[in-house]
């Protein structure tokens, strides 16, 4: 009697323990995906940090220009150079060039730290899906390799042929 229970005890329990291991892979794959997807948000919020902070270093390269042209001309009129004066004017627009530049060279490194953290979280939310994906693909691996098992436990087992010559101890 025990021989006959055993390979089917053996093979249910084959089969339900490849299908507990790959709930195990699907939930392991669910949690990376959402620490995953967590990480993509910090790095989102961080690239609007870093435009919200370049545009305030934009505003105080602009602040700096208007001091500048500010000071030139406050310099300019206690010298007794008129406002027209060539060199006045000629050195006025390579200070407004200049601070223009660098506002612009602000803005654009804001701009460009958040696309490298936004190109990140994509990259972090793909891996997210991919190993989703690839717990799925396992699982199903898994599930199917524990049947296979199990039933192959249920091939193995041979029931005791059936004969009607029963005599003292022997088949005939």
């Amino acid at each position: 009697m025990f021989s006959t229970i055993m390979p089917i005890v053996s093979g249910v329990g084959t089969i339900a323990g490849g299908m507990m291991q790959a709930q195990g892979q699907r939930q392991a794959a669910a949690s990376r995906k959402a620490n995953l997807d967590y990480q993509a948000k910090q790095l989102e919020m961080q690239g609007k940090e870093e435009v919200a902070a370049a545009q305030h270093d934009a505003f105080q390269k602009r602040r700096e220009k208007d001091l500048a042209l500010s000071a030139l001309q406050a310099r300019g009129a206690a010298s007794g150079f008129e406002t027209t004066d060539p060199t006045g004017l000629q050195i006025g627009e390579d200070i407004a060039k200049y601070g223009t530049l660098q506002e612009m060279m602000a803005m654009y490194g804001g701009r460009s730290r958040r696309a490298g953290l936004d190109a990140e979280a994509v990259g972090r939310r793909a891996e997210g899906t991919a190993a989703v994906q690839g717990a799925k693909s396992a699982a199903m691996g898994t599930i199917l390799g524990g049947l296979t098992s199990g039933f192959a436990r249920f091939a193995e087992y041979k029931a005791p042929a059936a004969t009607t010559n029963y005599r003292y101890g022997s088949y005939s």
